[in-house]
């Protein structure tokens, strides 16, 4: 189910290099909007990550702190993937991120 929820408030921004195994790179910068109930038993977290995907659906949970927390979850696990591929993300003056910068098994 795509929300149509537009991304209004954003509470955590961050900008990092992505570098390819070519060598080539880019800006990609990461954000998460406010959670949002939907309902009682329902809320969803707004997060994008231009520069990789052009729109990310609101991520869904059972309350507004489970969809924060999925919105990590998500991310962590997209950087990981991509890592898995060859890729580096780097802070944009080329500083390595450590590997628990946000997450503690990243690179597990």
């Amino acid at each position: 189910m795509r929300s149509h929820h537009k991304m209004k408030d954003i509470v955590a921004e961050t900008k990092v290099k992505m570098t390819s195994p070519a060598g080539e790179s880019k800006l990609v910068v990461i954000e998460i909007g406010r959670p949002y109930s939907i309902s009682n038993d329902e809320a969803a977290c707004p997060i994008s990550m231009h520069g990789l995907y052009p729109k990310i659906k609101d991520l869904h949970g059972v309350d507004t702190l489970q969809a924060l927390a999925l919105a990590f979850e998500f991310i962590r696990i997209t950087m990981q993937k991509w890592e898995e591929k060859g890729y580096i993300f780097e802070f944009q003056n080329g500083a390595s991120l450590p590997e628990n910068i946000w997450f503690e098994d990243r690179k597990k």
